[in-house]
């Protein structure tokens, strides 16, 4: 999201304040902290000097979200310490043609076997 009034210039002629988080998908924290960023620039714009200042001086590109893949994924699957934190590749773990509809200790017991 970009935030700039245009009243006081483009943005290509302000000093940027990129922000970004939620890089790798277990650090949630971050992308919430730049909702509350974008929240205090757009909703006190109006009543806060400071706020008013800093966002007509400058223009803000926030990006709550860099790893929205890793994010959803931290949410919707089971998370332990031993969670990936690399890249999600499909698995054939048992070789029968199905990726990822089994756990990855199933493939170590079988890939042994004939």
């Amino acid at each position: 999201m970009t935030v700039n009034n245009p009243k006081t210039g483009v943005p290509s002629s302000k000093p940027g304040v990129y922000v970004d988080a939620n890089i790798h998908g277990n650090e949630i924290q971050g992308g919430e902290v730049c909702l509350y960023l974008l929240n205090e620039l757009l909703t006190r714009y109006g009543d806060n000097e400071r706020i008013r200042k800093i966002v007509d001086r400058n223009v803000f590109y926030v990006v709550p979200t860099v790893n929205v893949d890793g994010r959803y994924h931290y949410m919707k699957d089971a998370n332990t310490p031993d969670s990936n934190r690399s890249v999600r590749v499909p698995r054939d773990d048992d070789r029968d043609g199905l990726f990822d509809e089994d756990r990855p200790t199933i493939w170590m017991a079988t890939a042994a076997s004939p």
